[in-house]
């Protein structure tokens, strides 16, 4: 089993008076062998001005379960507890889906504002053949037209979407605990769908490095720093 897998963000910005812009990833470190830190400094964000959800409204999610493995859904909604305690935000299930994120048969009308699937690599652009992520997650925004309760502009997420490697799974085991496992995988592309980006890759002690570590089960000081500035605590989002 390896020790550690990388994990990539996927970053896909869309302004009203262009439309959306292609994909553009944001690649992975490889694995550092830092000591590990926790410094509540230690977050990104994947947009500035920071792309955030309206805390104000729920957040609907389906589930494209295909090709997950047993006990996937129980995994999905233990990592939304975990974002959502950090966050406020609110999730509801919207229910199961076909469509696959990446793909020409990608359906942006099925009814939900994020979609978690497990994609075989080389059957969706977010994760090519042969690729080495464990899973890919990120969010679709827009910069124009929202601002917060001070009449500050923000970049509002419109829809999100996570896909984990069917291949890389393998080497997860379900739930939270010692080695390798689906929750924190989970998180980890979550808190990109929610708009966090990686920590820095010396500090192995958040669920947003660049790298999976065995054993990290719980947000650290920096995940929960980013994580409260893209919740409740920042306050609803308007239209201008």
């Amino acid at each position: 089993m390896p020790r550690h897998l990388r994990v990539m963000a996927l970053l896909v910005a869309s302004v009203l008076s262009a439309g959306l812009l292609g994909p553009a990833p944001v690649p992975s470190a490889s694995a550092g062998s830092g000591r590990q830190q926790d410094r509540a400094s230690s977050h990104t964000f994947i947009a500035a001005p920071i792309a955030r959800w309206d805390p104000c409204a729920t957040i609907d999610y389906r589930l494209n379960l295909r090709h997950a493995p047993r006990g996937a859904a129980t995994d999905v909604r233990r990592a939304l507890r975990r974002v959502r305690a950090a966050t406020g935000l609110r999730f509801s299930y919207a229910g199961r889906t076909r469509s696959v994120p990446g793909t020409r048969t990608e359906d942006r009308r099925h009814g939900a504002d994020l979609v978690i699937a497990w994609v075989r690599p080389g059957h969706s652009s977010l994760l090519p053949a042969g690729s080495t992520y464990a899973g890919v997650g990120g969010p679709v925004y827009s910069a124009v037209g929202s601002v917060d309760r001070r009449g500050r502009t923000v970049s509002r997420i419109a829809w999100a979407r996570v896909v984990i490697s069917t291949t890389s799974n393998r080497s997860f085991r379900p739930g939270l605990g010692r080695g390798l496992r689906r929750v924190p995988l989970l998180m980890h592309e979550i808190g990109h769908a929610v708009g966090l980006g990686h920590a820095p890759a010396y500090d192995h002690a958040q669920i947003m490095s660049p790298t999976i570590r065995p054993g990290l089960n719980h947000w650290g000081a920096g995940d929960l720093a980013g994580l409260h500035r893209l919740g409740r605590a920042a306050g609803c989002i308007r239209q201008k």
